[in-house]
C-alpha cells in the first residue's frame, strides 16, 4: 500500500512537471509574436529591420506555428479515428495548412489577417470539433490564451 502511494506520488509529480514544461515552452513560443509586433512600433533607428521585413518575419513565424498546431490536430485525429468519421480532423488540418501556404503569396497585411483567422479556426475546431480531446484542462486554457495573443498581434501588425 505504501509502495503504491509512492508510485502515485511520483506519477503525479511527473505529470505536474510535464505540464509546467509544456506550458513554459508554449508561452516561450509566443515571444517572437510579441517581439516582432512590438518592433513594428519602435522607431526605425532602434530596429535594424524595415517594416516590411518585420511583417515578413511575423508572417513566416505565424505560418510555421499554424502548421505546427494543424499537425497536432492531424495527429489527434489519427489517434482517435472513431471520433473523426471520414477523416474530418485530417481534412481540416490539411485545409488549414494549405490555406496558410497560399496566404504566404498574399501581401503581408492580408496574409497576417488570414493567419490570425486560421489560429482562431484551429482553436474553435479543437474546442468544439474535437471536444473531449483537449487533454488536460490547462491545455485548453493555454491554447485559448495563446490563440488570442497570436491572433491579436497579427491583426495589429497587419493594420500597422
Amino acid at each position: 500500500m505504501a509502495n503504491q502511494q509512492s508510485v502515485n506520488a511520483r506519477s503525479a509529480r511527473h505529470l505536474n512537471e510535464h505540464r509546467q514544461i509544456s506550458e513554459q515552452l508554449a508561452y516561450a513560443g509566443a515571444i517572437p509574436f510579441v517581439m516582432l509586433t512590438a518592433a513594428l512600433f519602435i522607431p526605425n533607428q532602434f530596429v535594424p529591420a524595415s517594416e516590411s521585413q518585420l511583417q515578413q518575419a511575423l508572417m513566416l513565424y505565424g505560418l510555421i506555428v499554424v502548421n505546427f498546431v494543424a499537425g497536432s490536430v492531424w495527429g489527434r485525429a489519427i489517434d482517435n479515428p472513431e471520433r473523426h468519421h471520414r477523416g474530418n480532423g485530417q481534412i481540416f488540418a490539411i485545409v488549414v495548412s494549405l490555406i496558410s501556404w497560399f496566404a504566404f503569396a498574399l501581401p503581408a497585411h492580408a496574409a497576417l489577417l488570414v493567419l490570425a483567422c486560421l489560429f482562431v479556426n484551429l482553436r474553435l475546431h479543437e474546442a468544439f470539433g474535437m471536444s473531449g480531446e483537449d487533454g488536460a484542462e490547462w491545455y485548453g486554457k493555454a491554447r485559448s490564451r495563446l490563440t488570442v495573443l497570436a491572433s491579436a498581434v497579427q491583426c495589429l501588425a497587419a493594420v500597422n
